[in-house]
């Protein structure tokens, strides 16, 4: 998604920012720290902006999907005959679908991964990815499996995390 690059920007502006503190700064820090903030906000309203298309092309996802997927090939003798997983199509485009929000967070996550990272924080940022591994394997297995959920329990997981 190309919301990711705008999340590269921020990084740069955030670590550029936190970066110039330095003796000749004391006093100002608190100034520094409120300037990166309202980069880390403008980017989350920047990044909402931009996901309204990437969500309409998603939602759209089962009506135009099959056109691509299902391909009529001609085998030689003049007729035409579809190659495509029918059942492979469906699982696609339910993933997709059950995705579409899951991809929004999952992009500001990572906004707010880059922004503790530029501030210098990157323990609080390593304690919540150790949590979340170990806490998503168990919780997809039980999505997946015993809710019975399949296809759209991993889907709900990616949101979840």
């Amino acid at each position: 998604m190309p919301l990711f690059g705008l999340n590269s920007v921020v990084d740069t502006l955030v670590a550029q920012t936190a970066g110039s503190i330095g003796e000749d700064t004391i006093g100002d820090d608190h100034n520094i720290v409120e300037l990166c903030s309202i980069y880390l906000l403008r980017s989350r309203a920047i990044m909402t902006v931009f996901y309204i298309p990437s969500l309409m092309i998603l939602s759209l996802v089962s009506y135009f999907l099959p056109d691509v997927w299902m391909v009529s090939i001609d085998n030689g003798s003049g007729q035409f005959k579809n190659v495509g997983d029918s059942v492979a199509l469906e699982h696609a485009s339910t993933f997709i679908r059950n995705f579409i929000l899951g991809a929004y967070f999952v992009c500001l996550n990572d906004l707010q991964i880059r922004f503790l990272n530029a501030m210098g924080k990157s323990k609080i940022v390593l304690v919540c990815q150790a949590i979340t591994f170990i806490a998503f394997v168990p919780i997809g297995y039980l999505m997946i499996f015993k809710a019975g959920q399949g296809i759209k329990g991993a889907a709900n997981v990616q949101l979840s995390f």
